[in-house]
């Protein structure tokens, strides 16, 4: 059994799952392809629409939230459009779950993140051992909150001095920035103890990149530039200098729901 039947057989059942009333049969065969969003050709047009982004290009165009099924005759000619383009074929598909790809104004990393935790969360149900009914089963949300929208509601009025550090980044940049933060600590003789705790917590951040979001990326990225730049909110050398870095840290890990070191509760 191949990857793609695989592929074509799971989003069949999510599918059956969660529009069980539509007198139709998504057939796991040839004429059902698997169609990939964000297309599997980088074009022009598609390098230009993610921007930054077009550089992690590779981890995100295989992903299942990428993913869904459309008819040959569809799937063929909308192939590598952008995507504004490949709604009129999505909008014609019987495949609900495509035609749901409409209401999206964009398509990226957050988009593709976000339909994958709800995927995931369907499939849970799907195949648990006492099936839940159809009308019990996750909705998708277009407008889905990211760890970055909760981490800006938690930090309030440091968002705004923050926020140019939310940027898409690389995994080369953040060992970059990992390496950087014991040469900054010598910076910070007046203020060692708590600098020192600021640099374990962020360290510890920093070693969940893999498995963390698009959208987390940005997050992380943005505390530890904030730590590393000595004047950003509060001058690092003056008194409480280090106390919006803290609280900036703090936030990050309550929107990234991880535990928050013991360095960092007291």
């Amino acid at each position: 059994m191949g990857r793609q039947y695989l592929v074509r057989y799971t989003l069949q059942r999510i599918e059956q799952a969660l529009h069980p009333a539509l007198e139709k049969m998504v057939d796991v065969s040839t004429l059902v392809h698997i169609e990939h969003v964000m297309p599997q050709t980088l074009n022009k047009d598609w390098s230009v629409s993610l921007g930054s982004f077009a550089d992690q290009y590779q981890e995100y165009v295989n992903r299942w939230g990428n993913l869904t099924l459309l008819f040959a005759g569809l799937n063929i000619p909308a192939s590598n459009k952008a995507f504004e383009q490949k709604k009129r074929y999505y909008g014609d598909s019987q495949v609900k779950i495509t035609q749901e790809l409409c209401q999206y104004e964009t398509w990226g990393p957050e988009q593709i993140d976000a339909r994958q935790r709800w995927l995931a969360e369907v499939a849970e149900h799907v195949w648990r051992v006492y099936p839940v009914p159809h009308d019990q089963l996750p909705t998708l949300r277009y407008e889905h909150k990211t760890s970055l929208d909760d981490f800006r509601e938690r930090v309030g009025a440091l968002w705004p001095v923050i926020a140019p550090y939310a940027t898409d980044t690389t995994a080369q940049e953040i060992r970059s920035l990992a390496t950087r933060l014991p040469g900054h600590l010598a910076g910070h003789t007046d203020h060692s103890s708590l600098a020192g705790k600021i640099a374990d917590g962020l360290t510890e951040l920093l070693q969940g990149w893999e498995d963390y979001s698009h959208s987390d990326r940005r997050l992380v990225r943005a505390v530890a530039e904030y730590f590393l730049e000595p004047e950003d909110s509060a001058p690092d050398e003056l008194p409480g200098g280090l106390d919006d870095d803290r609280a900036a840290l703090i936030a990050a890990f309550a929107a990234l729901d991880r535990q928050l070191p013991s360095c960092l509760q007291s």
